[in-house]
C-alpha cells in the first residue's frame, strides 16, 4: 500500500480536479492522507465530501495546530503514515493516469539494487496554465536543471531539482528526514537528507500537469540572463545565509563544495549550456 500525503490551504479552485485525477489512477493500491492548514474557503467542505464518498480511500486527519505552513503540515502527515511507500501531493496539480504506476515501478527497480537504503524517486512534469493548456513538455528542460544532481548531496543542496509532488520515498527515508526545520522547504530538505544517507533517482517521464497560476506556493522562475546573473551575485553576497542553512542539517555539510556547485550550475546556465539533454 502507498500512502499519498496532501496538505491543503484555501485550495477550493482546483482541488476537485486533483482529487479526481488521483481517483482515476491506473494503480489502485493507495490511500490519501490529508491535513488542512486552516483554510477559510470551501476547501474543508470539498475534502469532507470526497472523504464521505470514498471512506476507504481518503482520510482527513484532525490537527489542532491551525495554520503552520506547508513544511510543518507535511511533517505532521509524515508522522501519521505507516506505509512502506509515501508520495506527496499538491492541491492544484493534476496527476496523469499512470503517475503512481510509473513511479512505483522505478522505485521497485531502485529498491532491488539498494534494499537497505533510504530511497527517493522523482519524475519530470508537464507545465500547464490555469486552464490545463500545456506550456512545456518538460519542467526539467524548461528550467535548464540537472536532475542527476540528486546523486550527490552537495550538488543536490546546490540545485533544488526534485519537486515534492513528483516524489516517492520509503520508510527508511522517513527516519532520516524528521524533524523538518520550519523555515526550509520540506521537499528540498527531504531530498538532501536522502542523497546523503541513501540513493535518489530521476525518471525522465512527466507524470503531472504542474499548473502555473498566480497563487502557486512555489512557482516557476523565468530563467533569463538577468535572473541567473542575480543568482550568481547573491551567492557571493549571501554566503553567510547559505552557511546558516547548511548548518541545520544533522550531518556535516561540505559548504565549500555546495557553494562551488551552486556557482557552477548557475554560470553554465548563464552561458547557455544545457545541464540535461
Amino acid at each position: 500500500m502507498i500512502d499519498i500525503l496532501l496538505s491543503t490551504y484555501n485550495g477550493e479552485k482546483y482541488l476537485s480536479e486533483l482529487l479526481d485525477s488521483l481517483l482515476n489512477q491506473s494503480y489502485s493500491e493507495w490511500k490519501l492522507w490529508i491535513r488542512d492548514d486552516g483554510s477559510s474557503d470551501s476547501t474543508v467542505r470539498i475534502l469532507d465530501h470526497y472523504r464521505r464518498s470514498y471512506p476507504n480511500r481518503i482520510n482527513l486527519i484532525q490537527s489542532p495546530a491551525g495554520n503552520i505552513g506547508a513544511t510543518k503540515s507535511f511533517e505532521i502527515l509524515l508522522r501519521q503514515t505507516l506505509s512502506e511507500y509515501i508520495m506527496f501531493c499538491d492541491q492544484d496539480d493534476i496527476w496523469l493516469p499512470d503517475k503512481i504506476k510509473i513511479t512505483f515501478e522505478a522505485f521497485r527497480n531502485l529498491e532491488q539494487h539498494y534494499p537497505d537504503k533510504p530511497l527517493m524517486v522523482f519524475t519530470d512534469l508537464l507545465l500547464c496554465d490555469s486552464d490545463r493548456h500545456i506550456l512545456h513538455s518538460s519542467f526539467i528542460r524548461y528550467q535548464n536543471m540537472n536532475p542527476l544532481a540528486v546523486h550527490n548531496p552537495w550538488s543536490s543542496m546546490a540545485m533544488s531539482v526534485a519537486p515534492g509532488c513528483t516524489m516517492m520515498i520509503n520508510r527508511k527515508a522517513v527516519a532520516v528526514c524528521l524533524p523538518i526545520p520550519a523555515f526550509l522547504v520540506h521537499d528540498h530538505w527531504i531530498v538532501n537528507n536522502i542523497a546523503f544517507h541513501g540513493k535518489c533517482e530521476f525518471v525522465d517521464i512527466p507524470t503531472i500537469c504542474y499548473r502555473i497560476h498566480g497563487d502557486n506556493c512555489i512557482g516557476i522562475n523565468n530563467i533569463d540572463k538577468k535572473y541567473l546573473f542575480s543568482k550568481i551575485k547573491n551567492i557571493l553576497q549571501t554566503r553567510t545565509h547559505y552557511v546558516k542553512d547548511m548548518k541545520t542539517y544533522p550531518f556535516h555539510v561540505n559548504i565549500i563544495r555546495v557553494l562551488s556547485y551552486k556557482f557552477k550550475f548557475n554560470l553554465y546556465r548563464l552561458l547557455g549550456f544545457r545541464l540535461y539533454k
